[in-house]
């Protein structure tokens, strides 16, 4: 009976905790010069563009939670603040911001879903919870411990890092590619020649690519496997180095005097080095790369 009792209590606790939590509005005037910097430790939190000149939020917060602003002249520094410090509490939270804003996201484990913002740059610093962005900013720099990585930029520069995260990046335009990962599989798509470094210890590295012209690539791995594919018509030459493990080539691929295999004349460069995975270099037949679906999950 008296277990039958606390967990009684426990479960009326937990509906007036529920009953008392507020969905909280709010705005702040933003300056075009002005980054917006936003901190939460668990939860979800939304961007979308909004209105120039001012941010505004909308969010979820549980009884102790508060919406906290401190401003600079070049920042606005949104805090989700918690009363109750001893664990994370999730909030929910959604930003409309004008489409020409930096942001800088602290978000703990929270999951993000980003679109249509593209400032001077998008700096992300997560944990645990996933990560989705479709921008244009100039720079993308996202950093996260486990959470997935779905990044679609365009004419960006993208850095990407996850210690066992999937990530999934596709670029378009010259903007470049950097990414790393310690067991979480790197699936990238460049939709144009442009300087790209990918390296992961023990998980996979899967590159298409849909034109090389230009291409500076280097792909390194200690035991996952490589797989670049290469649209059909498009030249390229690869260069291998490699310990163990299995190689598989394409028909036509030649080796030149120099060690190198070139398909065709002219175009980048693609180096891969692994210690034993296996490497994969495929060409793709057709001549475009498709987009991929913005709400497709990483498997």
């Amino acid at each position: 009976m008296p277990r039958a009792v606390a967990l009684l209590g426990l479960i009326a606790a937990f509906a007036a905790t529920a009953a008392d939590a507020a969905v909280v509005a709010d705005e702040r005037a933003l300056s075009a010069w002005q980054v917006l910097h936003l901190r939460i430790e668990a939860g979800d939190v939304t961007v979308r563009p909004g209105e120039a000149g001012k941010a505004v939020v909308q969010a979820d917060l549980a009884p102790g939670q508060r919406l906290v602003w401190r401003e600079a002249v070049d920042r606005q520094v949104l805090v989700i603040d918690d009363a109750e410090r001893l664990r994370a509490r999730p909030a929910s939270v959604e930003l409309r911001v004008p489409a020409d804003t930096s942001l800088r996201l602290l978000l703990g484990d929270a999951a993000l879903d980003l679109e249509g913002v593209a400032g001077g740059s998008l700096v992300i610093r997560g944990g645990r919870g996933d990560v989705r962005v479709v921008s244009t900013a100039a720079l993308v720099d996202i950093d996260t411990m486990s959470g997935r990585i779905d990044a679609q930029v365009d004419g960006s520069r993208l850095r990407a890092n996850s210690v066992d995260g999937a990530q999934r990046l596709s670029v378009a335009g010259a903007g470049g590619i950097a990414a790393t990962s310690v067991s979480g599989t790197l699936d990238v798509r460049l939709a144009s020649g442009a300087p790209i470094r990918l390296a992961c210890v023990s998980d996979a590295v899967e590159l298409s690519l849909d034109a090389t012209q230009g291409l500076d690539a280097r792909l390194e791995t200690l035991n996952g496997r490589v797989d670049v594919k290469v649209a059909a018509g498009q030249p390229f030459v690869a260069r291998l180095a490699q310990a163990q493990g299995d190689v598989t080539l394409p028909a036509g691929l030649v080796q030149r005097p120099d060690g190198a295999l070139a398909m065709g004349e002219g175009g980048g460069v693609v180096r891969i080095a692994s210690f034993s995975g296996a490497i994969g270099i495929a060409v793709r037949p057709g001549a475009a790369l498709p987009a991929a679906p913005a709400d497709a999950e990483i498997p």
